[in-house]
């Protein structure tokens, strides 16, 4: 296992930030996210794999992955409508 920092060694809680690798070069910060169990999040400046983490998750929320998928509900069509209305 290899760890990889950003920019910064620690945030302003002092927890150390670092990105997980395996011995086989698997990201494990990746998988989380990949996979639906994790959430981006960035605090400025440390973004080195923002926008690889951005679309991820994206990924992992239109598939349904994970916590994505986890309070899936049905929803009435009157209740997809008024959620549209919202959104604008």
């Amino acid at each position: 296992m290899r760890l990889e920092r950003d920019k910064e060694d620690m945030d302003r809680y002092q927890r150390l930030l670092r990105y997980v690798f395996l011995e086989d070069d698997t990201m494990v910060n990746q998988v989380l996210v990949q996979e639906g169990h994790g959430t981006a999040k960035f605090y400025s400046p440390n973004t080195k794999y923002k926008k690889l983490f951005e679309g991820l998750q994206d990924k992992a929320r239109s598939d349904s992955r994970g916590k994505w998928g986890a309070c899936k509900q049905e929803r009435s069509e009157d209740q997809e409508i008024k959620m549209r209305k919202r959104k604008h």
